[in-house]
């Protein structure tokens, strides 16, 4: 017979019993509480969405490379501006080249894009996927809250086995202009309709009025974010599945050329053909809200003609919109200097180390008011680099309002070389300016958090 043995509980176990129970509910309702106040206006950074929970995800997912996609200068690799999508729409339309060409005609470039190049020239040299692109125009707007996801494409057109005037041969030459396309993702695929996000279009009228972040109402920022992650999830999960069924864990740090276009003719053909099906469904021309463009005149000699010309142009529903290019303070919030419908810079013969600015930013430095917060704002010569280009380069204390095209574009080491994310010339290597260096790290950083990497 086996015995079994009861021991009593001591008064003072149950003591001891009865409080660690008190303990244990106190804490769940202190989270339970904190959970509850923890409002989203106090969040400056986004969190893991209930879109991403549950998910699994490559451990090294995102990596420089799923969000920098940088395209080598093959011609039978390369996709064309003329190729259409799966809308039946081409990638880069003759009219946007026709309205881009029509906004250089009055300015040193003249007709130099058509004189030049054909639209079949214009080739995708690189994408850039961002899960969260700032939607203010100054820093202290909470940049990593108030932000949606974008693609933005550069095309540039490219001369496959040319033979320069002079004589020599090229395997390619980038002639020295570019375009770069912006597109809004949208929270559910628009089978042919255009954008429409509500809470995303009043989010940008209150943060283009500068109205105090802490004037937003609970309801409008909740829908804002929830509609926000859902877009940023869409495109993260369209960046994975780029990856294919192929393993690449690992593989796709750095900034360098997407790896599977340097594993053979079959794996950069299949990864062409995803990065078509990525197109068509996040790069359809009515959710362009920005294109922008720069060129050197007509004579493909770039220390020669020292001078390049910015345009700017806002989309609407698929059409083009001219716009003018204007600086707005990110200390004072106003407009510092509006340069007009195009802004031209060069890099002064005279004094090789100085950077000459567009002449109504040099005109507006001497404003009484604006002037001295426009010197802090702007690069007008190459000396200012050391000193104001790392604040430029960041997009977390500088925003693309705060600055002009040409200071983000002349940070490179080549004084002649204003590319961002796109060839010069014969060079075979992408230029990676060092704003994009930086605005990809940001991107990696929000990707991990809203993912619960962090």
């Amino acid at each position: 017979m086996t015995l079994h043995f009861v021991r009593s509980t001591s008064t003072r176990t149950q003591l001891f019993s009865s409080l660690l129970t008190m303990l244990l509910f106190l804490n769940a309702c202190a989270q339970d509480q904190a959970t509850n106040t923890n409002s989203i206006n106090n969040s400056n950074l986004t969190t893991k969405s209930d879109l991403a929970k549950g998910e699994e995800y490559p451990w090294d997912f995102p990596a420089e490379q799923d969000l920098a996609i940088l395209l080598p200068l093959e011609e039978d690799q390369m996709i064309h501006a003329t190729d259409v999508n799966a809308q039946g729409e081409e990638y880069l339309s003759q009219y946007w080249l026709s309205e881009m060409n029509r906004g250089f005609l009055p300015t040193n470039v003249k007709d130099a894009m058509e004189r030049e190049n054909v639209p079949q020239d214009w080739v995708l040299v690189s994408v850039r996927i961002v899960p969260c692109n700032p939607l203010g125009l100054l820093p202290d707007q909470a940049p990593e809250t108030y932000c949606w996801p974008q693609v933005r494409l550069t095309w540039q057109p490219v001369l496959f086995n040319y033979t320069m005037p002079w004589g020599s041969h090229a395997e390619s030459y980038a002639d020295d202009r570019a375009i770069h396309a912006l597109y809004r993702v949208p929270t559910q695929p628009l089978d042919g309709i255009s954008m429409n996000e509500p809470s995303l279009k009043a989010m940008l009228e209150h943060l283009k009025e500068q109205i105090p972040l802490g004037m937003i109402s609970q309801e409008t920022e909740e829908l804002f974010l929830e509609e926000r992650d859902r877009a940023a999830g869409r495109l993260l999960q369209g960046a994975l599945e780029l990856r294919g069924d192929e393993p690449v864990e690992g593989d796709l740090y750095g900034l360098e050329l997407r790896r599977e276009t340097q594993w053979g003719w079959e794996d950069a053909d299949a990864f062409r053909d995803r990065l078509r099906r990525f197109l068509d469904e996040f790069a359809q021309p009515r959710t362009l809200h920005l294109l922008t463009g720069f060129s050197l005149p007509e004579g493909r000699i770039p220390a020669q003609h020292d001078n390049w010309t910015f345009l700017s142009f806002m989309g609407v529903d698929g059409g083009l919109q001219q716009v003018p290019i204007k600086v707005i303070g990110k200390e004072s919030g106003d407009e510092l200097v509006n340069i007009g419908m195009s802004q031209t810079v060069r890099q002064t013969k005279t004094i090789p180390s100085e950077f000459m600015e567009d002449p109504a930013i040099l005109d507006a430095m001497n404003d009484p008011y604006f002037g001295e917060e426009l010197n802090r704002s702007v690069i007008t010569h190459r000396d200012q680099v050391p000193t104001l280009g790392a604040e430029i380069a960041d997009s977390t204390r500088t925003m693309v309002h705060n600055t002009t095209c040409a200071s983000c574009h002349v940070l490179n080491d080549n004084a002649f070389n204003i590319h961002s994310l796109s060839y010069l010339e014969q060079q075979r290597k992408i230029t990676i300016s060092p704003r994009v260096v930086s605005d990809v790290s940001n991107d990696l950083r929000w990707a991990q958090n809203y993912l619960g990497h962090f």
